[in-house]
């Protein structure tokens, strides 16, 4: 059941009408993230601000292929990492399903195709119909959990998990060229 009150989020960005998608915005607050252009996938193309990601049939030229580039899978990561602590962040998915959110571990592999699973230092959801996804993550906790973020209804969480190295946001944009691009909803500064 869901209780619905007017708050202001923090960010000032949209009225909250749930009290936890309050207490996520006002309480723990929304991390600020940027993608990182040194980890994209030539076949994205990221935004100007670096904040939204999108699918292209055209690769980029000349982009040097070092180790933290993913290599292969049209693929993301956050420029800021997590050690510790509490965390949580709001991606807007655009209007296609076939999208996957989570974190990859630091030295999760980028070569080839990416295998999205804890095993390989991916912990993702993807695939779902909505529109904007919320992630908290408590690293001590190893609890990474994903939410609806317009009624912060939970779609999937992950418990229990032995995070020992640093976590990076992880974005898997639509594979569709016409899809909207995936955004980072970082709070107003």
């Amino acid at each position: 059941m869901c209780i619905l009150l007017p708050f202001l989020c923090k960010e000032k960005r949209y009225k909250c009408t749930d009290v936890r998608h309050w207490f996520w915005c006002s309480i723990l607050g929304l991390c600020f993230l940027s993608l990182d252009p040194a980890t994209a996938n030539p076949f994205l193309s990221l935004s100007e601000d670096l904040t939204s990601a999108q699918y292209t049939h055209t690769p980029k030229e000349g982009l040097p292929m070092e180790e933290t580039r993913f290599e292969f899978s049209p693929c993301v990561l956050a420029s800021r990492c997590f050690t510790a602590g509490r965390h949580y962040w709001e991606v807007d998915v655009g209007d296609r399903s076939d999208w996957d959110l989570g974190v990859a571990a630091e030295s999760a592999e980028r070569a080839g195709w990416v295998v999205l699973c804890p095993e390989n230092g991916y912990w993702t959801v993807g695939n779902r119909s909505v529109r904007k996804v919320g992630m908290y993550l408590d690293y001590e906790a190893g609890q990474l959990s994903f939410y609806n973020a317009a009624d912060m209804t939970p779609l999937f969480s992950y418990l229990g998990a032995d995070f020992k190295e640093a976590m990076y946001p992880f974005f898997y944009p639509s594979a569709d060229s016409q899809a909207q691009p995936l955004k980072v909803l970082n709070p107003r500064v």
